[in-house]
C-alpha cells in the first residue's frame, strides 16, 4: 500500500512540476497562516525535470538513478554508490524479499479483483430477484427465469423479503455476503 502511495504521490507531481527538485514543508491544514516548522522537510527529486539549476553533482545522481550503470557512476560517490547497488542486486535475500513483496501485492489485487467480481455479480443477481419479487414471481419462476438453483434463489428471496419494501440494495447485498 505503501509503495502505490508513494508512485501516486510522484505521478502526480511529475505530471505538474517539471523542476527537478521540490522541497516541501509541514503546514497546518486548519489554519494555513499559522507559522509552523517542525525542521521535517521531504526532497523529491524528478528525474527528467527540465527546469531549474541543480547542482552538478545532483544532477549526475539523478541520471545515475534513472540508468544504474557503471558508465553513469563517474565520481567516487557514484562508484561507492554503485558497489552497494550491484551488491545487493546480487544478494539472493534481497531478491528474494523483493519477490515476495511484488508477489504478495500482486496476490492481493488478484484477490481483491476476484472479491469485486463475485460481489458485483451477487448484486447484478439481487437486483433481478427485486425486480422478479416485486413482479409477484414466486421461487421456482425466479430460478428458471434466472437459470439459477431454487436453493440459492430461495436464500435471496428470504433475505429481500427481510428488507421489503424499502430494498435497499446496499443492506440486501451485505446481508446475502454474510450469509453467502
Amino acid at each position: 500500500m505503501c509503495i502505490s502511495m508513494k508512485k501516486m504521490v510522484i505521478s502526480w507531481i511529475s505530471n505538474r512540476i517539471r523542476t527537478v527538485e521540490q522541497r516541501i514543508s509541514s503546514k497546518c491544514e486548519e489554519i494555513p497562516d499559522l507559522p509552523y516548522d517542525d525542521g521535517a522537510k521531504t526532497l523529491f527529486l524528478y528525474t527528467k525535470g527540465t527546469e531549474g539549476n541543480p547542482p552538478e553533482e545532483l544532477k549526475k545522481l539523478l541520471r545515475y538513478m534513472e540508468h544504474s550503470s557503471a558508465e553513469n557512476a563517474d565520481t567516487q560517490d557514484l562508484r561507492e554508490l554503485h558497489e552497494m547497488v550491484t551488491e545487493v542486486k546480487c544478494d539472493r535475500k534481497v531478491g528474494l524479499t523483493y519477490m515476495k513483496a511484488y508477489e504478495l501485492e500482486q496476490r492481493l489485487l488478484r484477490q481483491g479483483e476476484k472479491i469485486g467480481l463475485e460481489r458485483g455479480e451477487e448484486k447484478k443477481l439481487l437486483g433481478q430477484v427485486i425486480a422478479k419479487v416485486n413482479k409477484g414471481m414466486g421461487v421456482p419462476e425466479i430460478a428458471d427465469a434466472l437459470e439459477e438453483d431454487e436453493q440459492t434463489i430461495d436464500r435471496l428471496v428470504q433475505i429481500v423479503n427481510r428488507h421489503a419494501p424499502e430494498y435497499d440494495s446496499e443492506k440486501i447485498l451485505e446481508e446475502a455476503l454474510k450469509e453467502k
